[in-house]
């Protein structure tokens, strides 16, 4: 069994994040077949919650301003009463799935925590 390294965790998280971050510029950063409609995978989004243990594991890895930048991307997408899904549309953003959800609340306290720590070792 290999052992992962903090060089080789921090490569995965920043590959995601670049994804994330292909995303919110509206770049095609579908990692599907982009020549297959996107909603011939079905009707799933990405959860809110797996998004945000992404920039609690950049904080973590020191990657502080990535973490921030994703951050704020998600909750630039909080509807108006600062409220999310379980659930966001890759392609669009759009909130799917059951809302409120308490998990992805709770992944964005989690998050936030995660970067006020890692800024306090800066």
């Amino acid at each position: 069994m290999t052992r992962a390294t903090p060089a080789a965790l921090g490569a995965v998280v920043g590959h995601a994040a670049e994804h994330l971050a292909r995303l919110a510029r509206g770049e095609d950063a579908r990692i599907v077949d982009p020549d297959r409609d996107a909603r011939s995978y079905g009707e799933e989004g990405t959860f809110v919650f797996c998004t945000l243990w992404m920039v609690t594991a950049l904080a973590r890895s020191g990657q502080v301003e990535r973490a921030k930048e994703r951050f704020e991307l998600v909750l630039g997408l909080r509807s108006d009463l600062g409220l999310m899904a379980e659930e966001l549309d890759p392609w669009t953003g759009e909130q799917l799935g059951n809302f409120p959800q308490a998990f992805s609340h709770v992944g964005i306290i989690s998050a936030a925590l995660a970067i006020a720590e890692a800024e306090d070792r800066l």
